[in-house]
């Protein structure tokens, strides 16, 4: 845990100690952020090179491969 040890070692059950839980959001909120950022990027540019239908086909497509392994994991 390098430098956080003590904040995460004191935290308990789920609520856990302020700088535990700051960190924990901290972290979560960066990385969703940077992901969002990721996937945005990514579409502009398959956008640009399928055109608005072809993004819109794939966008269907990916959603519906999705939909369909969680009805088979479920």
């Amino acid at each position: 845990m390098g430098q956080f040890g003590p904040a995460f070692t004191d935290a308990r059950g789920f609520g856990g100690s302020r700088t535990a839980v700051c960190t924990r959001l901290g972290f979560c909120r960066g990385r969703r952020t940077v992901f969002v950022f990721v996937l945005d990027a990514v579409g502009t540019r398959f956008r640009g090179a399928a055109g608005v239908r072809g993004a819109l086909i794939a966008a269907l497509v990916l959603a519906s491969l999705l939909m369909a392994v969680d009805a088979i994991r479920l």
